[in-house]
């Protein structure tokens, strides 16, 4: 109960069996025990048999036999725990449900701020600049922090739209691109919204939207249609407001088409119609190679269906050459490596692109380059997370926590402008676990003592806390449960084993810094459990790695 507060998203039992909900109310025991109580959740509940699912909220009774999961939102933009509770409140009574409606998507949604306007560009403009990392021995918590997603496949930060499903009128907004209809789906820019507050349970909503005109006449139009959010799907395509337009140059954009003929294009039309309007692009076209310097990022197109990346590591002007890093190969049936090489450049021809990175917190020049380096001969290539995009991607932004400092634009003017303030940076680049970010490791100074790995051993997956590394040898020392043979009690001990990091896959958790032990208590904590043999299927050893690197949470909020 200790570490159940308002607004959390929880995860109550396993498999089939579970609930996954936001929490509204928490009544601890009146006999003063902390593992027992009520909570009230708000979550999708299914009836027993055939049938949609309803968001309802229920009373919990808890109790120590329960399996309670609490979800880790680090380096998401989170509203505040009573607005949380009053958002998922407002969907009470829904029944619309489908694969893209599941519980994870309700809570998601009532949880993170996906809301970006104008304003937040100013914010990825005051300009934070890297410093050094976080060291794991010297987790100092008197210090600000900022917390920045900087997943390459991020939603709003991609050049590619997140779809958005509107559950509530205030999830549409002027100067967005909405979609809607069923059978003929149908995307335009929204100019103008009202909400029809006569009946607040319908959640009743007018919009303004300027498309491309119908399939035969493509000719722009400007109507106003009216939406039942519960019965209606009404679907918002955001971009990251680095990548759009101002609002108000939206509006005057759609509205000055209306009337003119639009275009058809292979794309479909509305969406690249509204596209046109909406997004700015930021990657720039080099014209000469004194566009580029080392450590920049280039793309170029394949038949303008592939796009493929790579480091710059020195630029040759006059010999028209560029050296870069990435995943290459000889032949398409050769393993692909990562490799360094001379490249010709015509770029009247093959036309290259510098990659932009507004509004990602990246390495300076020469750090990136080392980090690219330090990869050379490495054949992990996959279509799924270790492409030439997502190495480029690894080098260049800051993916684990780092202290920066940032600039702002208000001190300009004032005789402080040149004060610089360290902040740490707690970036999201990692996929979500519970209280924890998973990431690949691919270099040996991604690996220390006391972080928790994952690795594959006789083709099963194993998690246990790191205790040495020897990069010569090519071999790493991990605690966990383990045992020789079957039909044996499982004890925690320490064991090496043989890892390439250049072609066999290992993986690291890392939780808040604020919320772990330093590497060297973690490490003592495993220490101090060496022999234990309270191995059973409710306490594994990813249970004995969260024990020994987590701190126990404080009531205070």
């Amino acid at each position: 109960m200790d570490q159940i507060f308002i607004g959390d998203v929880i995860t109550i039992g396993n498999w089939f069996k579970s609930k996954t909900g936001v929490v509204s109310e928490v009544r601890k025991s009146p006999e003063g025990n902390d593992t027992n109580g009520q909570i009230k959740v708000i979550y999708c509940k299914f009836p027993i048999g055939f049938g949609r699912g309803t968001i309802v909220e229920e009373t919990i009774e808890l109790d120590p036999e329960k399996a309670i999961y609490n979800h880790d939102f680090s380096g998401c933009k989170v509203y505040e725990p009573e607005i949380v509770v009053q958002r998922a409140k407002q969907r009470l009574g829904e029944i619309q449900y489908g694969l893209t409606n599941l519980s994870r998507h309700f809570c998601h949604w009532a949880k993170v701020n996906e809301e970006q306007n104008d304003r937040d560009i100013n914010e990825a403009e005051f300009g934070l600049q890297y410093v050094e990392e976080l060291d794991p021995n010297n987790s100092n918590t008197n210090v600000h922090t900022i917390d920045v997603d900087h997943t390459r496949g991020r939603r709003h930060s991609s050049m590619s739209c997140g779809m958005i499903r509107a559950y509530i009128p205030n999830d549409v907004k002027e100067g967005l691109i909405v979609g809607y209809g069923r059978l003929l789906h149908r995307v335009a820019v929204c100019t103008k919204v009202e909400v029809d507050e006569s009946c607040p349970s319908k959640r009743y909503i007018c919009i303004t939207v300027v498309h491309c005109g119908d399939l035969c006449k493509r000719k722009v139009r400007e109507e106003r249609l009216k939406f039942d959010l519960n019965v209606d799907r009404v679907y918002v395509y955001k971009y990251h407001p680095i990548y759009r337009r101002k609002t108000s140059d939206i509006i005057t954009r759609a509205q000055a088409l209306v009337g003119k003929n639009g275009e058809w294009t292979l794309f479909p039309a509305s969406l690249e119609f509204a596209r046109k309007i909406v997004v700015k692009e930021n990657d720039q076209k080099v014209s000469k190679l004194d566009q580029l310097n080392q450590g920049d990022v280039i793309k170029c197109s394949s038949y303008r269906l592939f796009t493929h990346e790579a480091l710059v590591t020195e630029v040759n002007k006059n010999a028209n050459n560029l050296k870069i890093i990435h995943y290459t190969s000889n032949s398409i049936l050769a393993t692909r490596t990562v490799k360094e090489e001379s490249i010709d450049v015509d770029l009247e021809k093959f036309p290259l692109y510098k990659k932009s990175y507004h509004g990602y917190v990246t390495y300076p020049a020469n750090i990136a380059v080392a980090r690219a380096r330090s990869r050379l001969g490495e054949r992990r290539y996959s279509i799924n997370g270790n492409r030439s995009s997502d190495f480029v991607h690894w080098a260049k932004v800051v993916h684990h926590p780092a202290f920066v400092t940032k600039k702002s634009p208000s001190l300009s003017s004032s005789k402080s402008s040149n004060e610089e303030s360290r902040v740490l940076l707690l970036p999201k680049a990692g996929q979500q676990y519970e209280e924890f970010q998973r990431f690949p490791a691919y270099v040996w100074s991604d690996l220390y003592p006391g972080v928790i790995v994952e690795y594959r051993y006789n083709f099963i997956w194993y998690r246990g806390i790191l205790s040495h590394t020897d990069e010569k040898s090519k071999t790493i020392k991990v605690i966990n449960y383990c045992t020789d043979r079957f039909l044996v009690t499982r004890t925690i001990k320490e064991y090496s084993i043989n890892r390439d990091l250049q072609t066999q896959d290992i993986w690291i958790y890392k939780s808040h810094p604020f919320d772990c032990y330093e590497a060297g208590d973690v490490l003592k904590n495993a220490r101090k459990r060496l022999g234990e043999q309270k191995w059973n299927f409710g306490r594994k050893s990813w249970n004995f790695c969260k024990e020994c690197v987590l701190r126990k949470r404080s009531n205070d909020v």
